[in-house]
């Protein structure tokens, strides 16, 4: 049985944290501050942590996540808040936390954010596949491994962004446009057998300076402007509803990692396949006439 630590200091959503995850199978252990936390983390291995960001005293939620993480990096982690900080957002950025849900939430949207992470492994090794299938990538397996896992970390990062709620849809779209650059050229690098190691490097540099511009933007200080809708971009309006999408919970940073492609893949390509099109009109939200 998977274990959960629950870490939340109002006795009322500390219990019903405890009821759901215990409805969902796991062995559950909770704390109600920052230093039971620790020594019970201290004391045992858990596959998921569900914590409160506002703790009493000198070490908040996510001061625990980090230190637990460091011990335990594969443990996976959901943090929950009712407060505006703009320091939050970033910080669950670095953590490398995989879900963030904001007060007032309800027992669903525990369950369907638990589901989510759960899933989280076995989902990312089948889009994974699919990716390949959509892509043809033919890249030496260690380097489309060190790829993907900067990828994945970058869209998480966006996910999680997202869902904190203080990215702005002006800021999310520029960032989103510059990702689709990301993927064309992720694309072009993997499909092409023996690509330089340079090129490969200065993709990961990309990567990298997208990562950090995109904390700088969730703590809602820098703003920045997408560039004109043109054609070929996509549409405010369908960004919009993307993001609600993700806001809402019905998309997983799993699923986004296919977006680009779906949007950008011909009728035909995506009527080739009822999985294909099943994914784009969940992303995206429209199904094929």
């Amino acid at each position: 049985m998977e274990r959960a630590l629950v870490l939340e200091d109002d006795a009322n959503m500390r219990l019903l944290l405890i009821d759901v995850l215990q409805s969902l199978d796991y062995d559950v252990k909770s704390a109600s501050s920052a230093l039971e936390a620790i020594q019970v983390g201290k004391d045992a291995q858990f596959e998921l942590m569900v914590t409160d960001i506002r703790m009493a005293g000198p070490l908040d939620g996510l001061g625990v996540l980090k230190l637990l993480k460091e011990a335990n990096p594969r443990m996976a982690s959901i943090v929950i808040t009712g407060f505006a900080d703009q320091l939050a957002p970033p910080r669950a950025l670095e953590i490398k936390v995989d879900d963030y849900l904001l007060k007032p939430f309800d027992v669903a949207d525990v369950v369907h954010s638990v589901e989510r992470v759960r899933q989280s492994l076995q989902q990312r090794s089948w889009f994974r596949q699919v990716i390949r299938k959509l892509w043809g990538q033919d890249l030496p397996e260690a380097l489309l491994k060190k790829l993907q896992a900067k990828r994945e970390e970058c869209l998480k990062s966006l996910y999680i962004a997202v869902r904190s709620g203080f990215l702005y849809l002006e800021t999310a779209l520029a960032c989103w446009d510059v990702w689709e650059e990301l993927d064309t050229q992720y694309m072009r690098v993997s499909c092409t057998p023996a690509s330089p190691a340079e090129s490969i490097s200065q993709l990961l540099d990309r990567y990298e300076a997208w990562g950090k511009r995109l904390a700088q933007y969730s703590q809602g200080e820098t703003l920045a402007m997408p560039a004109p809708r043109t054609p070929e971009r996509i549409s405010r309006a369908d960004f919009r509803d993307l993001i609600e999408r993700i806001k809402a919970g019905k998309i997983s940073s799993e699923e986004l990692s296919v977006a680009v492609i779906l949007r950008r893949l011909p009728a035909e390509g995506l009527r080739a396949s009822r999985e294909r099109q099943a994914l784009h009109e969940k992303i995206w939200g429209s199904a094929l006439t």
